[in-house]
């Protein structure tokens, strides 16, 4: 699985955003914090800086007139058979705060993610 640069979001092609999607959704749910999953860089985000991420990939769906669910805007919901998440503070909403939080926990800089969707084009003929 991969979190692309969110600067890159309009770039991909839908077939990887609806992918990412899906992914993000599942880490929402379940997979949040799970022992096994605690090597991957997006694990030690924040909650919130996960939410903000997944807003700006629902808002790149709903941009390509997709109808995405609007229950994942609740910054809360984790999913239909998992309990809301615990509160978070106005400070954990903050937009810029939490975008800054992602991009300095992201271990690969734009160029690279850049390259990579690229050669993902390439191969798949895109």
């Amino acid at each position: 699985m991969q979190l692309w640069h969110p600067n890159l979001l309009p770039e991909l092609p839908d077939r990887l955003l609806t992918a990412l999607h899906r992914d993000i959704c599942k880490i929402r749910s379940s997979q949040w914090r799970s022992p096994t999953n605690v090597r991957t860089w997006f694990y030690a985000l924040p909650w919130g800086s996960l939410i903000w991420y997944h807003g700006k990939v629902i808002r790149e769906m709903q941009r390509r007139k997709w109808k995405p669910s609007a229950v994942w805007f609740d910054p809360l919901y984790r999913g239909k058979m998992l309990p809301m998440a615990s509160t978070l503070t106005e400070a954990d909403l903050s937009r810029k705060k939490l975008g800054d939080i992602f991009l300095k926990t992201c271990p690969i800089p734009q160029d690279k993610f850049e390259q990579m969707l690229q050669k993902w084009k390439s191969a798949k003929g895109v």
